[in-house]
């Protein structure tokens, strides 16, 4: 893979996937079951998610940067919205990540 895709996906994320290839369970490595391979999925999609959520939030910032007529209130909301929400999904991320070991 190249180096921006390893860099995009969580690191708990890696790590159970690189588990779920030598772990076997039912006569079957974990990544050939479809109910762990769907946990992962849900796991990195989440992961980049929240990546394009700071990404959104750092343009916005930066139109407010460009056009001072926007308001700082707003920005300032988005700013804490998006770190709580970022701070609430990373944490069950690194829970369930840490239970598909």
């Amino acid at each position: 893979k190249q180096w921006y895709q390893r860099r995009v996906r969580g690191h708990v994320t890696m790590l159970a996937q690189d588990y779920a290839k030598s772990r076997t369970a039912f006569g079957h490595t974990l990544n050939k079951l479809p109910l762990h391979r769907a946990s992962l999925a849900k796991l990195e999609t989440f992961s980049r998610a929240l990546i394009l959520q700071s990404i959104d939030l750092a343009l916005v910032l930066n139109c407010k940067e460009e056009t001072p007529s926007l308001s700082s209130n707003v920005s300032r909301v988005l700013s804490a919205v998006t770190k709580v929400h970022t701070a609430q999904v990373a944490v069950n991320t690194m829970r369930e990540g840490l239970e598909s070991f």
